[in-house]
């Protein structure tokens, strides 16, 4: 009898252990876009990135015979949030204004306003954590 109480008591143990495990990361992913969200100590570091290279245009060859260089590039906004952990974050409700306004400031989304909060609502509702 007691070879199967035990197992069951240790199973026990270690299920309701797996419950506390802390969230470190949580990633999304638009079509354009993604989002990490990472648990730095007691801060949360938000990091929103292109998922593909952007055009940045050409420079060079002002002069004849001069060699033109294609440009291209992606911009990563990091923002770092004090004294919040992930759980925190996600449940307080601000998680979307705090990546609309990473998505404010990138000129992507210049002219773009009223589908912001809309992108950023997206890109949270898919966080997967872990």
């Amino acid at each position: 009898m007691l070879k199967f109480i035990l197992p069951l008591i240790l199973f026990g143990a270690t299920s309701s252990q797996a419950s506390f495990v802390a969230v470190t990361e949580c990633k999304s992913a638009s079509s354009t876009h993604t989002l990490k969200l990472i648990q730095v100590g007691a801060d949360v570091l938000a990091k929103l990135d292109n998922k593909r290279e952007l055009n940045g245009g050409e420079f060079g060859g002002r002069n004849p015979g001069q060699k033109k260089y294609k440009i291209t590039g992606k911009t990563l906004t990091t923002y770092r949030v004090h004294g919040i952990s992930l759980p925190e974050l996600r449940e307080s409700g601000h998680a979307t204004e705090l990546v609309a306004g990473m998505m404010f400031s990138r000129s992507e989304f210049d002219g773009e306003y009223d589908m912001v909060y809309s992108y950023a609502s997206e890109l949270i509702h898919d966080l997967e954590c872990k």
